[in-house]
């Protein structure tokens, strides 16, 4: 993948650059974090991760770990570094450490059946599948929101010069760069976004796209109910 990443990043060159499209991501995060927009998202739940009981007993509450973790993730990116960063891959690349998703833990939920089986419930759907490329009956122009999953900068900047999107509604609250990407989650994650992106944005239709190792990639159109 960070080869693609270099060959594509020199592809879209006269495009807006990786660096400015990071920072942005960077920029993004902290503030849906202090709007609340990500708070329908998380919980506080941390047991997996660590000993709840533990820290606790040491005074220390999962809020201050929480806080700790944002804290770390808005104050210590120095965003005016961005652009002073060597390559990673290539002496004249444009793909640095900052443009590079961090790998990091996470877990992430989705409950998907059909309609009967919600009704039979009583469950109110928050979303549908609408289905994918053309199959979900749509022209580019109608979905409202993207989530382009940010294994790097350049995922997110090819697509949008690719289709002309306009960057204000691509990932809304930040990308991985900014958030992060657990292998194995991100998919989980960045559709679970884009439901409430859309709910927060009183819009209807999103898409959810992914890539994978090897040069496969994924996608995904989300009616909002």
């Amino acid at each position: 993948m960070k080869t693609a990443a270099a060959s594509i990043a020199r592809r879209f060159s006269h495009a807006a650059s990786p660096r400015d499209v990071v920072i942005v991501s960077y920029a993004r995060t902290p503030i849906a974090t202090f709007n609340g927009a990500l708070s329908s998202l998380t919980g506080p739940e941390l047991g997996a991760i660590v000993n709840k009981a533990a820290i606790e007993r040491a005074g220390i509450s999962v809020n201050d770990i929480q806080e700790a973790y944002l804290g770390n993730v808005i104050y210590n990116v120095k965003l005016d570094k961005i652009p002073t960063l060597r390559p990673a891959f290539k002496k004249d690349g444009t793909v640095t450490a900052a443009n590079a998703s961090p790998l990091n833990d996470g877990a992430a939920a989705l409950v998907v059946m059909s309609r009967e089986r919600a009704d039979a419930l009583g469950l109110k759907p928050l979303a549908r599948i609408r289905g994918f490329a053309k199959h979900a009956g749509l022209q580019l122009s109608d979905i409202e929101y993207h989530e382009i999953n940010e294994a790097f900068s350049v995922v997110a900047l090819a697509n949008m010069e690719l289709m002309k999107l306009d960057h204000s509604r691509v990932n809304v609250n930040g990308g991985a760069v900014a958030l992060g990407h657990p292998i194995g989650m991100s998919g989980a994650r960045i559709v679970g976004t884009l439901i409430h992106i859309l709910e927060q944005n009183d819009a209807t239709i999103g898409a959810a796209s992914i890539c994978n190792g090897g040069g496969g990639a994924g996608a995904l159109i989300i009616e909002r109910l």
